[in-house]
């Protein structure tokens, strides 16, 4: 959230609106943001 400038709510809001669309549970966004903040956050210790 915060890497973004998001606050809680939008953030819920657009996580919500992304589980929708792709017509999968919010826990599996959930994971999926978790992964790429991971991924970004051992690329940039990398550099």
């Amino acid at each position: 959230m915060k890497a973004k400038g998001l606050g809680e709510e939008e953030a819920y809001k657009i996580m919500r609106k992304m589980s929708m669309d792709m017509s999968i549970p919010m826990e599996v966004i959930a994971e999926m943001i978790l992964q790429e903040y991971i991924t970004a956050k051992k690329s940039a210790n990398n550099d």
